[in-house]
């Protein structure tokens, strides 16, 4: 079990150093991340109107700039974001450790539980490298689960919601994962917890109360009037159960259940590891079970099921327990054993690099400006001004109310106008203004290969066709 945990480790740390300086997207949002970081080097803001230039991920900006300090060292491009986010991933697979170590006082526990997360590492979409949020987001929030569960002072529940702020100013889940903690910090520490419950939503409000400010309001619209325009699925609601949980994960997620069974002897930490399973699993269930959710979205269940995981062993692997302890560790080796994934289809090919090489190339010697719809960064690698990612555009799209008519109007000029001298699209399916066939011609695909330049994780998606403008 130790062994398996080590490997899975070790497995990732080298897919990691293979995949950090591709110089093409891995998942097809991260160019939209690279965008977001460069217009923080540029003194732009991120958070206006919709342009065609430019349209905000719906994420608070802490990871971009972070990233954009990174960005300062090491030049622009995926390497610094991705940087940031592997070694927030390392910080996760501490915390981990440090959580069920502290709380058990034996090391196998907790080197088991780091070594499932990491093993968990494709199921949650092989996102811990990727140019994204959310392991920055997750790294910060087990900090905090940290001080609060060894720490109870004054200051410590102050730094403790100071992190929980910072969190929610790198993805917005922090907040409803925070909830049933508050709860249990306000039960159990009340005077403490005020510091605590303070700090982390004197961060929340006042960066809401700054930024909108600073973006005329439109801050909050893309923070938290869009995200709840998603829509809800018909089946995630039990496929996160089935599938998710008992389908990928089943021994985990049941030794994590039974560590609320063979709770300890001391019942506060039963209660404190409960509101945190619930904050982290709800969490994630709430988010999943929305349209259009990714399996990143997992990860914080991930997360609290590895530590409780590793909990559950320190009950059940006990000297004087030999049986147990055998069919405990046989458990925990067929767990491990559902997690293998293929480590070579985690990195691209020299195939796909030569593919985005010539791609790259083709953009370069258009005369005139171009928009890659679901790739953007890609026409600024080629010496292009940058333009909006589709995730981007498709969540204000999205806003039938006050959004969609911006955006019709924005990119429906554009295209009347023959602003681009080449349009590339994923699909031939062009939805962001009525014109397009009058006004743009296919010429011809991007690619002659089938089989390159996909992404390895996340939407399997690639430039496809390219447009230029119908002759007048």
């Amino acid at each position: 079990m130790v062994i398996g945990a080590v490997l899975f480790i070790a497995l990732y740390g080298a897919l990691a150093v293979h995949r950090l300086a591709y110089p093409y997207e891995l998942e097809w949002m991260e160019g939209g991340s690279v965008d977001h970081v460069q217009r923080v080097l540029d003194g732009q803001p991120l958070y206006g109107p919709p342009r065609v230039e430019f349209i905000p991920y719906t994420y608070p900006p802490l990871y971009y700039y972070v990233s954009a300090i990174a960005a300062r060292v090491f030049g622009p491009g995926f390497f610094p974001l991705r940087l940031i986010s592997f070694s927030a991933t390392l910080i996760c697979f501490v915390l981990i450790y440090q959580l069920v170590t502290s709380e058990t006082r034996r090391r196998f526990a907790g080197l088991a539980a780091a070594g499932l997360f990491a093993a968990m590492f494709r199921i949650g979409g092989a996102w811990f490298d990727l140019a994204r949020v959310d392991m920055l987001f997750l790294a910060l929030y087990l900090a905090a689960i940290y001080l609060i569960r060894f720490k109870t002072s004054a200051i410590a529940y102050t730094f403790a919601g100071v992190l929980i702020g910072l969190s929610f100013l790198t993805k917005q889940t922090a907040l409803i994962m925070s909830v049933p903690l508050f709860v249990y910090a306000f039960v159990t520490h009340r005077k403490s917890s005020l510091f605590l419950i303070g700090s982390a939503l004197a961060i929340i409000g006042l960066s809401t109360l700054w930024l909108n400010l600073a973006s005329d309001n439109w801050y909050s619209y893309y923070i938290f009037d869009l995200p709840e325009k998603h829509g809800g699925s018909d089946t995630a609601w039990l496929t996160f159960w089935t599938k998710d949980m008992l389908g990928k994960v089943p021994i985990a997620f049941g030794l994590a259940l039974l560590y609320f069974i063979l709770h300890p002897r001391v019942k506060s930490t039963m209660w404190f590891w409960l509101a945190v399973f619930i904050g982290m699993i709800g969490a994630a269930y709430l988010i999943r079970v929305r349209l259009g959710s990714n399996a990143n979205v997992l990860l914080p269940a991930h997360a609290i099921i590895a530590v409780m995981f590793g909990l559950c062993l320190d009950r059940l692997i006990k000297p004087d327990r030999a049986l147990i302890a055998v069919i405990a560790g046989l458990a925990c080796l067929i767990q491990f054993g559902l997690l293998v994934y293929d480590p070579i289809a985690q990195i691209p090919t020299q195939a796909d690099a030569n593919a985005g090489q010539h791609f790259i190339a083709t953009l370069s010697q258009v005369n005139g400006d171009v928009f890659v719809l679901s790739h953007g960064y890609y026409a600024t690698l080629a010496g292009k001004p940058p333009t909006a990612q589709a995730v981007a555009i498709a969540d204000v799209y999205q806003d039938e109310a006050r959004g969609r008519a911006i955006i019709q109007r924005e990119f429906g000029d554009a295209i009347r106008q023959h602003r681009f001298a080449a349009i590339v699209l994923d699909v031939d399916d062009w939805w962001l203004s009525s014109d397009f066939d009058q006004s743009y011609v296919k010429r011809g695909q991007v690619f002659d290969d089938p089989n390159v330049f996909f992404p390895v994780t996340g939407v399997q998606t690639r430039p496809e066709s390219i447009y230029q403008p119908t002759p007048k």
